[in-house]
Protein backbone atom coordinates (compact mmCIF):
# COMPACT_ATOMS: atom_id res chain seq x y z
CA UNK A 1 0.00 0.00 0.00
CA UNK A 2 2.92 2.38 0.54
CA UNK A 3 3.36 2.52 -3.23
CA UNK A 4 0.01 4.27 -3.64
CA UNK A 5 0.34 8.04 -4.21
CA UNK A 6 -2.41 8.81 -1.72
CA UNK A 7 -0.38 7.20 1.08
CA UNK A 8 2.98 8.81 0.32
CA UNK A 9 2.40 11.45 2.98
CA UNK A 10 2.02 8.82 5.73
CA UNK A 11 4.85 9.11 8.25
CA UNK A 12 5.91 6.74 10.97
CA UNK A 13 4.42 9.15 13.52
CA UNK A 14 0.98 8.18 12.17
CA UNK A 15 1.18 4.42 12.45
CA UNK A 16 -1.07 4.38 15.53
CA UNK A 17 -4.73 5.34 15.67
CA UNK A 18 -6.94 6.59 18.45
CA UNK A 19 -8.47 3.91 20.55
CA UNK A 20 -10.84 4.03 23.45
CA UNK A 21 -9.37 0.95 25.05
CA UNK A 22 -5.98 -0.09 26.29
CA UNK A 23 -3.48 -1.22 23.71
CA UNK A 24 -3.44 -5.02 23.38
CA UNK A 25 -0.43 -7.17 22.54
CA UNK A 26 -1.91 -7.97 19.12
CA UNK A 27 -2.40 -4.25 18.41
CA UNK A 28 1.17 -3.60 19.52
CA UNK A 29 2.40 -6.23 17.06
CA UNK A 30 0.42 -4.56 14.26
CA UNK A 31 1.94 -1.20 15.21
CA UNK A 32 5.45 -2.62 15.06
CA UNK A 33 4.69 -4.25 11.72
CA UNK A 34 3.35 -0.99 10.28
CA UNK A 35 6.28 0.98 11.64
CA UNK A 36 8.78 -1.45 10.12
CA UNK A 37 7.03 -1.19 6.75
CA UNK A 38 6.99 2.61 6.85
CA UNK A 39 10.53 3.09 8.10
CA UNK A 40 12.01 0.52 5.74
CA UNK A 41 15.18 0.29 7.83
CA UNK A 42 14.93 -0.94 11.40
CA UNK A 43 17.97 -0.40 13.63
CA UNK A 44 18.44 -3.48 15.77
CA UNK A 45 20.22 -1.96 18.72
CA UNK A 46 19.36 -0.21 21.97
CA UNK A 47 19.16 3.17 20.22
CA UNK A 48 16.15 2.08 18.22
CA UNK A 49 14.18 5.29 17.51
CA UNK A 50 10.96 4.10 15.94
CA UNK A 51 8.05 6.28 17.06
CA UNK A 52 5.62 3.85 18.67
CA UNK A 53 3.56 4.26 21.83
CA UNK A 54 5.18 3.47 25.15
CA UNK A 55 2.57 0.76 25.75
CA UNK A 56 3.80 -1.07 22.66
CA UNK A 57 7.32 -1.05 24.08
CA UNK A 58 5.95 -2.48 27.31
CA UNK A 59 4.26 -5.29 25.41
CA UNK A 60 7.54 -5.94 23.61
CA UNK A 61 9.12 -6.90 26.93
CA UNK A 62 6.19 -8.54 28.67
CA UNK A 63 3.92 -10.18 26.11
CA UNK A 64 4.17 -13.82 25.00
CA UNK A 65 2.86 -13.11 21.50
CA UNK A 66 5.27 -14.86 19.08
CA UNK A 67 5.61 -11.85 16.74
CA UNK A 68 6.64 -9.60 19.62
CA UNK A 69 9.04 -12.24 20.90
CA UNK A 70 10.66 -12.43 17.47
CA UNK A 71 11.01 -8.62 17.22
CA UNK A 72 12.49 -8.47 20.71
CA UNK A 73 14.90 -11.31 19.94
CA UNK A 74 15.98 -9.67 16.69
CA UNK A 75 16.58 -6.36 18.48
CA UNK A 76 18.15 -7.35 21.77
CA UNK A 77 18.31 -11.06 22.50
CA UNK A 78 19.95 -14.24 21.35
CA UNK A 79 17.85 -15.64 18.54
CA UNK A 80 18.65 -19.18 19.64
CA UNK A 81 17.07 -18.70 23.07
CA UNK A 82 14.91 -21.76 23.70
CA UNK A 83 12.23 -19.71 25.47
CA UNK A 84 11.45 -17.99 22.18
CA UNK A 85 11.03 -21.07 20.05
CA UNK A 86 8.63 -22.75 22.48
CA UNK A 87 5.75 -20.51 21.38
CA UNK A 88 6.48 -19.94 17.70
CA UNK A 89 4.01 -22.45 16.32
CA UNK A 90 1.09 -20.54 17.87
CA UNK A 91 1.16 -17.69 15.34
CA UNK A 92 0.35 -18.06 11.62
CA UNK A 93 1.76 -14.59 10.90
CA UNK A 94 5.18 -15.22 12.42
CA UNK A 95 6.80 -16.17 9.12
CA UNK A 96 5.66 -12.99 7.37
CA UNK A 97 7.02 -11.00 10.31
CA UNK A 98 10.35 -12.80 9.98
CA UNK A 99 10.59 -12.00 6.26
CA UNK A 100 9.62 -8.41 7.00
CA UNK A 101 12.43 -8.10 9.54
CA UNK A 102 14.93 -9.20 6.90
CA UNK A 103 14.00 -6.40 4.52
CA UNK A 104 16.74 -3.98 5.47
CA UNK A 105 20.51 -3.52 4.97
CA UNK A 106 21.15 -3.38 8.70
CA UNK A 107 20.74 -7.09 9.47
CA UNK A 108 24.06 -8.96 9.95
CA UNK A 109 24.14 -12.45 8.51
CA UNK A 110 24.13 -14.16 11.90
CA UNK A 111 20.90 -12.42 12.88
CA UNK A 112 19.45 -13.21 9.44
CA UNK A 113 20.14 -16.88 10.07
CA UNK A 114 18.65 -16.65 13.55
CA UNK A 115 15.45 -15.10 12.19
CA UNK A 116 15.23 -17.72 9.45
CA UNK A 117 15.63 -20.49 12.01
CA UNK A 118 12.41 -19.27 13.62
CA UNK A 119 10.33 -19.03 10.44
CA UNK A 120 8.34 -21.62 8.48
CA UNK A 121 9.57 -21.99 4.88
CA UNK A 122 6.57 -23.85 3.52
CA UNK A 123 4.40 -21.64 1.34
CA UNK A 124 6.89 -18.80 0.89
CA UNK A 125 6.39 -16.84 -2.32
CA UNK A 126 9.16 -16.12 -4.85
CA UNK A 127 9.20 -12.55 -3.53
CA UNK A 128 9.84 -13.88 -0.01
CA UNK A 129 12.70 -16.08 -1.24
CA UNK A 130 14.17 -13.11 -3.08
CA UNK A 131 14.12 -11.11 0.15
CA UNK A 132 15.78 -14.01 2.01
CA UNK A 133 18.51 -14.42 -0.62
CA UNK A 134 19.31 -10.71 -0.54
CA UNK A 135 19.43 -10.68 3.26
CA UNK A 136 21.75 -13.71 3.37
CA UNK A 137 24.24 -12.27 0.92
CA UNK A 138 24.09 -8.57 1.77
CA UNK A 139 26.85 -8.49 4.42
CA UNK A 140 29.40 -10.16 2.11
CA UNK A 141 28.19 -8.68 -1.18
CA UNK A 142 26.83 -12.00 -2.49
CA UNK A 143 24.00 -11.97 -5.01
CA UNK A 144 22.08 -14.58 -6.97
CA UNK A 145 23.60 -14.19 -10.43
CA UNK A 146 20.82 -16.18 -12.07
CA UNK A 147 18.09 -13.93 -10.71
CA UNK A 148 19.52 -10.44 -10.87
CA UNK A 149 16.23 -9.22 -12.31
CA UNK A 150 13.91 -12.09 -11.41
CA UNK A 151 12.53 -13.72 -8.30
CA UNK A 152 14.55 -16.36 -6.48
CA UNK A 153 13.71 -19.87 -5.27
CA UNK A 154 14.83 -22.20 -2.47
CA UNK A 155 17.77 -23.52 -4.51
CA UNK A 156 19.03 -19.92 -4.85
CA UNK A 157 19.00 -19.61 -1.05
CA UNK A 158 20.88 -22.89 -0.71
CA UNK A 159 23.46 -21.66 -3.24
CA UNK A 160 24.10 -18.46 -1.28
CA UNK A 161 24.31 -20.39 2.00
CA UNK A 162 26.89 -22.79 0.62
CA UNK A 163 28.86 -19.92 -0.87
CA UNK A 164 28.97 -18.38 2.61
CA UNK A 165 30.04 -21.71 4.07
CA UNK A 166 32.81 -22.23 1.53
CA UNK A 167 34.18 -18.72 2.17
CA UNK A 168 35.19 -19.96 5.66
CA UNK A 169 34.62 -16.46 7.05
CA UNK A 170 31.86 -17.38 9.51
CA UNK A 171 32.09 -18.18 13.18
CA UNK A 172 31.38 -21.85 14.03
CA UNK A 173 27.86 -21.11 15.30
CA UNK A 174 27.00 -19.09 12.19
CA UNK A 175 28.42 -21.85 9.98
CA UNK A 176 26.13 -24.37 11.69
CA UNK A 177 23.13 -22.09 11.12
CA UNK A 178 24.08 -21.66 7.46
CA UNK A 179 24.22 -25.41 6.89
CA UNK A 180 20.96 -25.90 8.77
CA UNK A 181 19.14 -23.38 6.60
CA UNK A 182 20.66 -24.78 3.40
CA UNK A 183 19.30 -28.18 4.48
CA UNK A 184 15.83 -26.73 5.00
CA UNK A 185 15.90 -24.82 1.70
CA UNK A 186 16.89 -27.95 -0.23
CA UNK A 187 13.84 -29.70 1.23
CA UNK A 188 11.69 -27.28 -0.78
CA UNK A 189 13.80 -27.14 -3.93
CA UNK A 190 12.29 -28.24 -7.20
CA UNK A 191 13.83 -29.21 -10.53
CA UNK A 192 13.94 -26.18 -12.83
CA UNK A 193 15.08 -25.56 -16.37
CA UNK A 194 18.39 -23.86 -15.61
CA UNK A 195 22.11 -24.37 -16.14
CA UNK A 196 24.23 -26.23 -13.62
CA UNK A 197 26.70 -23.36 -13.88
CA UNK A 198 24.19 -21.01 -12.24
CA UNK A 199 24.64 -22.82 -8.92
CA UNK A 200 28.41 -23.45 -8.91
CA UNK A 201 28.81 -23.48 -5.13
CA UNK A 202 25.96 -25.95 -4.67
CA UNK A 203 27.63 -28.29 -7.14
CA UNK A 204 31.13 -27.72 -5.75
CA UNK A 205 29.96 -28.44 -2.19
CA UNK A 206 28.18 -31.63 -3.27
CA UNK A 207 31.43 -32.72 -4.97
CA UNK A 208 33.64 -31.97 -1.96
CA UNK A 209 34.84 -34.35 0.77
CA UNK A 210 33.06 -32.11 3.30
CA UNK A 211 29.71 -33.14 1.85
CA UNK A 212 30.11 -36.72 3.08
CA UNK A 213 30.29 -35.60 6.72
CA UNK A 214 28.16 -32.44 6.65
CA UNK A 215 25.11 -34.03 8.28
CA UNK A 216 22.49 -33.09 5.68
CA UNK A 217 19.09 -34.73 6.09
CA UNK A 218 17.90 -37.35 3.63
CA UNK A 219 15.20 -34.97 2.36
CA UNK A 220 17.87 -32.37 1.58
CA UNK A 221 19.92 -35.00 -0.26
CA UNK A 222 16.79 -35.87 -2.25
CA UNK A 223 16.30 -32.22 -3.20
CA UNK A 224 19.92 -31.91 -4.26
CA UNK A 225 19.76 -35.11 -6.33
CA UNK A 226 16.64 -33.87 -8.11
CA UNK A 227 18.39 -30.60 -8.95
CA UNK A 228 21.43 -32.40 -10.37
CA UNK A 229 19.19 -34.65 -12.44
CA UNK A 230 17.46 -31.62 -13.94
CA UNK A 231 20.78 -29.85 -14.55
CA UNK A 232 22.36 -32.71 -16.44
CA UNK A 233 19.27 -33.82 -18.36
CA UNK A 234 17.93 -30.45 -19.47
CA UNK A 235 18.76 -29.51 -23.07
CA UNK A 236 19.72 -25.99 -21.95
CA UNK A 237 22.14 -27.46 -19.42
CA UNK A 238 24.13 -29.59 -21.88
CA UNK A 239 26.46 -26.72 -22.69
CA UNK A 240 27.49 -26.60 -19.03
CA UNK A 241 28.90 -30.12 -19.33
CA UNK A 242 31.33 -28.89 -21.97
CA UNK A 243 33.50 -27.61 -19.14
CA UNK A 244 35.66 -30.43 -17.75
CA UNK A 245 35.49 -29.11 -14.17
CA UNK A 246 31.69 -28.97 -14.27
CA UNK A 247 31.53 -32.55 -15.53
CA UNK A 248 34.03 -33.71 -12.91
CA UNK A 249 32.09 -32.01 -10.10
CA UNK A 250 28.84 -33.56 -11.33
CA UNK A 251 30.36 -37.05 -11.30
CA UNK A 252 31.84 -36.52 -7.84
CA UNK A 253 28.57 -35.07 -6.56
CA UNK A 254 26.62 -38.14 -7.66
CA UNK A 255 29.16 -40.41 -5.98
CA UNK A 256 28.89 -38.41 -2.75
CA UNK A 257 25.09 -38.42 -2.88
CA UNK A 258 25.07 -42.21 -3.13
CA UNK A 259 27.56 -42.51 -0.28
CA UNK A 260 25.68 -40.15 2.04
CA UNK A 261 22.33 -41.79 1.23
CA UNK A 262 23.69 -45.21 2.16
CA UNK A 263 25.21 -43.77 5.32
CA UNK A 264 21.95 -42.15 6.40
CA UNK A 265 19.66 -45.12 5.76
CA UNK A 266 22.04 -47.43 7.62
CA UNK A 267 20.98 -45.65 10.82
CA UNK A 268 17.50 -44.48 9.77
CA UNK A 269 14.16 -46.37 9.98
CA UNK A 270 12.77 -47.54 6.63
CA UNK A 271 10.05 -44.88 6.33
CA UNK A 272 12.33 -43.11 3.85
CA UNK A 273 11.74 -45.65 1.08
CA UNK A 274 10.10 -43.08 -1.21
CA UNK A 275 12.86 -40.54 -0.62
CA UNK A 276 15.55 -43.10 -1.42
CA UNK A 277 13.62 -44.07 -4.56
CA UNK A 278 13.66 -40.47 -5.78
CA UNK A 279 17.40 -40.23 -5.10
CA UNK A 280 18.09 -43.41 -7.08
CA UNK A 281 15.95 -42.27 -10.01
CA UNK A 282 17.58 -38.83 -10.03
CA UNK A 283 21.16 -40.08 -9.87
CA UNK A 284 20.49 -42.73 -12.52
CA UNK A 285 18.96 -40.10 -14.80
CA UNK A 286 21.95 -37.81 -14.30
CA UNK A 287 24.36 -40.63 -15.19
CA UNK A 288 22.32 -41.41 -18.29
CA UNK A 289 22.52 -37.78 -19.42
CA UNK A 290 26.29 -37.82 -18.93
CA UNK A 291 26.91 -41.15 -20.65
CA UNK A 292 24.79 -40.88 -23.75
CA UNK A 293 22.19 -39.08 -25.74
CA UNK A 294 19.08 -40.40 -27.43
CA UNK A 295 17.97 -39.81 -30.97
CA UNK A 296 15.64 -36.82 -31.29
CA UNK A 297 11.90 -37.31 -31.22
CA UNK A 298 11.61 -37.23 -35.01
CA UNK A 299 13.75 -40.36 -35.28
CA UNK A 300 12.34 -43.88 -35.14
CA UNK A 301 15.46 -45.10 -33.27
CA UNK A 302 15.01 -45.67 -29.56
CA UNK A 303 18.53 -46.98 -29.12
CA UNK A 304 20.82 -45.11 -26.69
CA UNK A 305 23.77 -43.62 -28.53
CA UNK A 306 27.00 -43.70 -26.56
CA UNK A 307 29.44 -41.22 -28.08
CA UNK A 308 33.15 -40.97 -27.43
CA UNK A 309 36.53 -40.42 -29.02
CA UNK A 310 38.53 -43.66 -29.28
CA UNK A 311 41.74 -41.64 -29.34
CA UNK A 312 41.01 -40.71 -25.71
CA UNK A 313 40.47 -44.32 -24.58
CA UNK A 314 37.94 -45.06 -21.83
CA UNK A 315 36.03 -41.97 -20.68
CA UNK A 316 36.94 -41.13 -17.11
CA UNK A 317 33.34 -40.83 -15.93
CA UNK A 318 32.53 -44.36 -17.12
CA UNK A 319 35.53 -46.04 -15.51
CA UNK A 320 34.92 -44.25 -12.19
CA UNK A 321 31.50 -45.86 -11.98
CA UNK A 322 33.16 -49.22 -11.26
CA UNK A 323 36.07 -48.05 -9.10
CA UNK A 324 35.98 -48.58 -5.35
CA UNK A 325 35.44 -45.35 -3.46
CA UNK A 326 37.96 -43.94 -1.01
CA UNK A 327 36.37 -43.12 2.32
CA UNK A 328 38.22 -40.89 4.76
CA UNK A 329 37.26 -41.41 8.42
CA UNK A 330 37.28 -38.65 11.03
CA UNK A 331 40.60 -40.02 12.22
CA UNK A 332 42.05 -39.31 8.78
CA UNK A 333 42.35 -42.98 7.90
CA UNK A 334 41.39 -43.84 4.31
CA UNK A 335 39.52 -47.05 3.49
CA UNK A 336 38.11 -48.56 0.31
CA UNK A 337 34.33 -48.73 -0.03
CA UNK A 338 31.87 -49.97 -2.65
CA UNK A 339 31.92 -48.49 -6.13
CA UNK A 340 29.26 -45.96 -7.17
CA UNK A 341 27.62 -48.67 -9.29
CA UNK A 342 27.47 -51.06 -6.32
CA UNK A 343 25.98 -48.32 -4.13
CA UNK A 344 23.36 -47.47 -6.75
CA UNK A 345 22.37 -51.12 -7.24
CA UNK A 346 22.10 -51.70 -3.48
CA UNK A 347 19.74 -48.71 -3.08
CA UNK A 348 17.49 -49.57 -6.04
CA UNK A 349 14.38 -51.61 -5.23
CA UNK A 350 11.96 -50.54 -7.99
CA UNK A 351 13.88 -50.78 -11.24
CA UNK A 352 15.40 -47.32 -11.15
CA UNK A 353 18.62 -48.62 -12.73
CA UNK A 354 17.13 -50.64 -15.62
CA UNK A 355 17.57 -47.87 -18.20
CA UNK A 356 21.02 -47.00 -16.84
CA UNK A 357 22.05 -50.66 -17.16
CA UNK A 358 20.95 -50.53 -20.80
CA UNK A 359 23.01 -47.38 -21.36
CA UNK A 360 26.11 -48.81 -19.65
CA UNK A 361 25.92 -52.05 -21.66
CA UNK A 362 25.62 -49.98 -24.84
CA UNK A 363 28.64 -47.91 -23.83
CA UNK A 364 30.76 -50.96 -23.06
CA UNK A 365 29.80 -52.55 -26.39
CA UNK A 366 30.67 -49.39 -28.29
CA UNK A 367 34.09 -49.28 -26.61
CA UNK A 368 34.69 -52.99 -27.15
CA UNK A 369 33.85 -52.76 -30.85
CA UNK A 370 36.29 -49.86 -31.14
CA UNK A 371 39.06 -52.06 -29.74
CA UNK A 372 39.20 -50.43 -26.31
CA UNK A 373 39.85 -52.93 -23.44
CA UNK A 374 36.78 -53.05 -21.20
CA UNK A 375 37.08 -56.38 -19.37
CA UNK A 376 37.86 -54.66 -16.06
CA UNK A 377 34.47 -52.94 -16.29
CA UNK A 378 32.48 -55.76 -17.86
CA UNK A 379 33.11 -58.13 -14.96
CA UNK A 380 31.82 -55.88 -12.12
CA UNK A 381 28.93 -54.77 -14.33
CA UNK A 382 27.67 -58.23 -15.31
CA UNK A 383 28.25 -59.71 -11.85
CA UNK A 384 26.42 -56.94 -10.01
CA UNK A 385 22.92 -58.03 -11.00
CA UNK A 386 21.72 -61.13 -12.80
CA UNK A 387 19.44 -60.91 -15.82
CA UNK A 388 16.70 -62.63 -13.84
CA UNK A 389 16.88 -59.93 -11.16
CA UNK A 390 16.76 -57.31 -13.87
CA UNK A 391 13.67 -58.92 -15.37
CA UNK A 392 12.04 -58.82 -11.94
CA UNK A 393 12.68 -55.08 -11.90
CA UNK A 394 11.19 -54.37 -15.32
CA UNK A 395 7.50 -54.50 -14.25
CA UNK A 396 8.31 -52.20 -11.34
CA UNK A 397 10.10 -49.80 -13.66
CA UNK A 398 7.09 -49.84 -16.01
CA UNK A 399 4.75 -49.13 -13.08
CA UNK A 400 7.00 -46.22 -12.04
CA UNK A 401 6.79 -44.83 -15.58
CA UNK A 402 10.55 -45.19 -16.06
CA UNK A 403 10.27 -47.32 -19.19
CA UNK A 404 7.56 -48.15 -21.69
CA UNK A 405 6.20 -51.64 -22.08
CA UNK A 406 8.16 -52.76 -25.15
CA UNK A 407 5.75 -54.72 -27.32
CA UNK A 408 8.25 -54.60 -30.19
CA UNK A 409 11.25 -56.83 -29.43
CA UNK A 410 13.50 -54.50 -31.39
CA UNK A 411 13.06 -51.74 -28.82
CA UNK A 412 12.43 -53.70 -25.61
CA UNK A 413 14.97 -52.48 -23.08
CA UNK A 414 15.53 -55.89 -21.53
CA UNK A 415 16.14 -57.51 -24.93
CA UNK A 416 18.67 -54.89 -25.92
CA UNK A 417 20.39 -55.22 -22.55
CA UNK A 418 20.62 -58.99 -22.98
CA UNK A 419 22.03 -58.59 -26.50
CA UNK A 420 24.81 -56.31 -25.27
CA UNK A 421 25.64 -58.37 -22.18
CA UNK A 422 25.75 -61.59 -24.20
CA UNK A 423 28.20 -59.95 -26.58
CA UNK A 424 30.32 -58.62 -23.72
CA UNK A 425 30.38 -61.82 -21.66
CA UNK A 426 29.49 -65.30 -22.95
CA UNK A 427 29.78 -66.45 -19.33
CA UNK A 428 26.98 -64.07 -18.41
CA UNK A 429 24.78 -65.50 -21.19
CA UNK A 430 25.42 -69.06 -20.04
CA UNK A 431 24.52 -68.11 -16.47
CA UNK A 432 21.28 -66.54 -17.69
CA UNK A 433 20.32 -69.76 -19.48
CA UNK A 434 21.01 -71.76 -16.31
CA UNK A 435 19.04 -69.34 -14.11
CA UNK A 436 16.11 -69.50 -16.51
CA UNK A 437 15.66 -73.20 -15.78
CA UNK A 438 15.32 -72.48 -12.05
CA UNK A 439 12.58 -69.85 -12.25
CA UNK A 440 9.40 -71.06 -10.54
CA UNK A 441 7.27 -67.98 -11.23
CA UNK A 442 5.25 -68.57 -14.41
CA UNK A 443 5.03 -64.91 -15.48
CA UNK A 444 8.72 -64.28 -14.85
CA UNK A 445 9.69 -67.48 -16.66
CA UNK A 446 7.57 -66.49 -19.66
CA UNK A 447 9.27 -63.10 -19.71
CA UNK A 448 12.73 -64.70 -19.54
CA UNK A 449 11.92 -67.12 -22.36
CA UNK A 450 10.73 -64.18 -24.45
CA UNK A 451 14.05 -62.38 -23.91
CA UNK A 452 16.07 -65.54 -24.65
CA UNK A 453 14.20 -66.26 -27.87
CA UNK A 454 14.39 -62.63 -28.98
CA UNK A 455 18.16 -62.51 -28.50
CA UNK A 456 18.62 -65.82 -30.33
CA UNK A 457 16.50 -64.53 -33.19
CA UNK A 458 18.03 -61.06 -33.44
CA UNK A 459 21.65 -61.91 -32.69
CA UNK A 460 24.12 -59.13 -31.83
CA UNK A 461 22.71 -55.64 -31.65
CA UNK A 462 22.81 -54.03 -35.09
CA UNK A 463 21.61 -50.67 -33.79
CA UNK A 464 25.04 -50.08 -32.25
CA UNK A 465 27.11 -48.38 -34.86
CA UNK A 466 30.39 -49.20 -33.23
CA UNK A 467 31.65 -45.66 -32.74
CA UNK A 468 29.43 -42.64 -32.40
CA UNK A 469 29.90 -39.25 -34.10
CA UNK A 470 32.28 -37.93 -31.45
CA UNK A 471 31.98 -36.31 -28.06
CA UNK A 472 31.09 -33.04 -29.72
CA UNK A 473 27.54 -34.42 -29.99
CA UNK A 474 27.17 -34.37 -26.21
CA UNK A 475 29.96 -32.43 -24.54
CA UNK A 476 31.49 -30.44 -27.36
CA UNK A 477 34.95 -31.50 -26.18
CA UNK A 478 36.15 -33.04 -29.44
CA UNK A 479 35.48 -32.55 -33.10
CA UNK A 480 33.92 -35.22 -35.24
CA UNK A 481 37.24 -35.57 -37.01
CA UNK A 482 38.67 -37.35 -33.97
CA UNK A 483 36.41 -40.34 -34.55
Amino acid sequence: MRTEDILQWVHRDHVTTSSGSLLSAAESARIFRSAICLVGVMKLDRHWDMHVPHAAHVHLWTATLPELRLIKAAMYADLEHTEISQHLWLSPTLTSMGVLLLNGPWVPVEKVLGILRLTELRGLSPEDWTCIVRALGREFGITCNFHLQNDCWPDCAAEVCLQLLMMQSLQPRAADLVLNFADRALNFSEARDRHVSTLPHLLAFAASDQFRTCGLSLDAVRGLAALLCDFSGSPVAQWSLQHPLTLWNLIRAMENILFLTGKIISITPPQYDFTVRVIVHSVAAAYIAVFCCYADESSDRDHPLFVFSPSMGIPLHLSRLFEQSHNVAETGESTLGPSPWQMLISLDDVGGTVILSDVIATALCALSRAGVPVSHMVLPFTESKSMVDTLKSVPKAIDEGLINDGADVSVAVEVRLAQHCAELSPVWWGQFLEDLQLIDDDALREHAVFVRDAVLELGPCVECRGVGPGLTHVFGLFSSGDV
